[in-house]
């Protein structure tokens, strides 16, 4: 809802870029991509990739403003919208609430966590983007890793020779499948640590228009 309001309110003049992965399949008829492109269709477009937003042709230079997938973290956006600040110094950027820190602390979280253990198990559906990101994280530092819905989708192979698993989850995963995982490995003796925990302290304030309604 949030991405929605930007776009209506900036749409006189303007035109949005938004920002987004679409690596699962996901592409251009995401909910939120195809909900938020609607508030402005004839002056939105879409970006996903780097190239992209090198190449991306606006009519109105001066008049840009970006948005983007509010699953993306910081760093998920950071090297698309350094480019777009480079070709449009006069680009007006996400605001701190657009961005969804609970993505970029559970990436940090997996930096930290891949430096300590031997296989990075992630919860979260294969439909997720946050959550299959995850899975890159600990990829990129030369750590096996894999996404499970439950603790069903454990494959004792991959615990073979394994003397140290990290769990972690994707944004929206309910806690009591990540809770299920954990006792899965306590159940066969193992001892439980948890590191990299970070305050989540952003608030969303309730859309206007919403709360009007509620009034």
């Amino acid at each position: 809802m949030l991405a929605f309001r930007n776009v209506e309110r900036r749409q006189t003049g303007v035109v949005g870029l938004i920002v987004f992965h679409s690596r699962i399949r996901e592409g251009i008829d995401h909910d939120e991509i195809v909900g938020t492109s609607g508030e402005a269709p004839a002056r939105t477009l879409v970006v996903e990739t780097v190239a992209e937003a090198q190449s991306v042709v606006v009519p109105e230079p001066d008049k840009v403003v970006v948005l983007t997938q509010t699953t993306l973290s910081v760093d998920d956006t950071r090297e698309i919208i350094e480019v777009l600040q480079e070709r449009f110094p006069r680009m007006i950027t996400p605001a701190k609430e657009d961005i969804c820190y609970a993505t970029q602390n559970r990436q940090d979280a997996v930096k930290q966590l891949a430096k300590e253990v031997e296989l990075v198990l992630v919860i979260g559906s294969k439909n997720s983007e946050n959550s299959n990101q995850l899975v890159r994280v600990a990829h990129s530092l030369g750590k096996p890793a894999h996404l499970i819905d439950d603790q069903r989708g454990i494959d004792p192979a991959w615990l073979i020779g394994v003397s140290r698993v990290g769990i972690t989850s994707g944004a929206s995963v309910p806690d009591q499948l990540v809770q299920d995982v954990v006792e899965f490995f306590q159940h066969q003796g193992a001892q439980v640590e948890q590191v990299g925990l970070v305050e989540e302290n952003i608030h969303f304030a309730v859309p206007t228009e919403i709360a009007s309604a509620a009034n």
